[in-house]
């Protein structure tokens, strides 16, 4: 329990520079895991996203092949709000949650593709696609597509885990990363998609457990 407040009190008062995870030439990247996990490591992904690219808002597209839910539209910015009007003119169901915008795919992996490419298109924002149930062929050629991919281990993963997850990921140029589950006490500020005086951008740096890039090596 004393880790977990030195943790959480290093994302509110720690002034040290934040370094980057994600570089602003990422467009599109993937967060791979179950949803009670993936979804906060979503959220934090996108802060830092959306700093590190100077933009108002970031889209989060969820999938599962499970029925899933994402978080309810709340208090937004006005960037973030415009876009989720602009996905819903365009029979895209979206909501505004403090600084992200998020959509829920169709359960259908054989139409996922299709459909973020026709959003991505859409928006001149970045674009995550959370992946938060078996994959198949199809989910895998969306993946091979992503600027970034982060792999989301359960709460109970070791160390061993981290090189399996290396090991296994998709065959791809672009970086993976290899992230710790977001202390439970966070994840609901992680999906408020606010701020918090820098937290939400300094929580992916926490949970951050190795990277690499292009060939997969750890």
């Amino acid at each position: 329990m004393k880790h977990l407040f030195t943790q959480l009190g290093s994302l509110f008062f720690d002034s040290e520079p934040v370094e980057s995870v994600v570089g602003s030439g990422t467009n599109l990247a993937a967060v791979l895991g179950a949803s009670p996990a993936a979804l906060p490591l979503a959220a934090v992904v996108g802060a830092q996203l959306r700093a590190e690219c100077r933009v108002p808002t970031v889209l989060i597209c969820v999938w599962s092949d499970d029925e899933i839910e994402i978080p309810a539209g709340g208090f937004a910015i006005p960037g973030a709000r415009r876009l989720a009007a602009r996905l819903s003119r365009r029979n895209l169901a979206a909501v505004a949650r403090g600084r992200l915008v998020w959509h829920r795919l169709s359960q259908d992996s054989g139409r996922v593709f299709s459909e973020v490419q026709r959003i991505s298109a859409a928006v001149d924002v970045p674009v995550i696609v959370v992946i938060a149930g078996a994959r198949d062929q199809a989910i895998e050629c969306l993946i091979e597509e992503c600027d970034a991919t982060f792999i989301s281990l359960p709460d109970w993963a070791d160390r061993s885990l981290t090189h399996v997850a290396l090991s296994t990921g998709v065959e791809q140029d672009s970086s993976m990363i290899i992230c710790r589950s977001l202390p439970r006490a966070f994840r609901r500020v992680a999906l408020s998609g606010m701020k918090w005086f820098g937290a939400t951008r300094c929580a992916l740096n926490m949970v951050v457990v190795s990277r690499c890039e292009g060939d997969l090596q750890p």
